[in-house]
């Protein structure tokens, strides 16, 4: 009969070995990752932009200033506001300022 040593010594062992299995099996999965994040997002014709917070219409119109060449829909806007009424709209070009569509009926 093995003493508690023995045992405990087999015990550890296993353990062991078990670990440096696992972190093994994670470094090769971590060695398998991309190294880098693609820098192009996929392009896409239609950006939404949903109000709420005049952030999120500066934010679409920097997309459009930065070369963005799909059309941008502001939704949601008061019944009374006009485009050109938004902070922003007249530092686009009249390209751009053509490409902005507004919706007042989102609910």
């Amino acid at each position: 009969m093995p003493s508690a040593k023995v045992s405990f010594m087999k015990l550890v062992l296993t353990i062991l070995i078990i670990a440096v299995v696992y972190v093994g099996g994670f470094y090769v999965f971590l060695q398998k990752l991309p190294r880098s994040v693609p820098v192009q997002l996929p392009s896409a014709s239609y950006g939404v932009v949903f109000t709420g917070s005049a952030k999120r219409i500066e934010t679409g119109f920097d997309l459009l200033q930065r070369g963005w060449q799909g059309d941008l829909l502001l939704t949601s806007l008061y019944k009374d506001t006009t485009v050109s009424q938004i902070n922003g709209y007249d530092l686009l070009t009249p390209e751009q300022q053509e490409r902005v569509q507004v919706d007042y009926t989102a609910q």
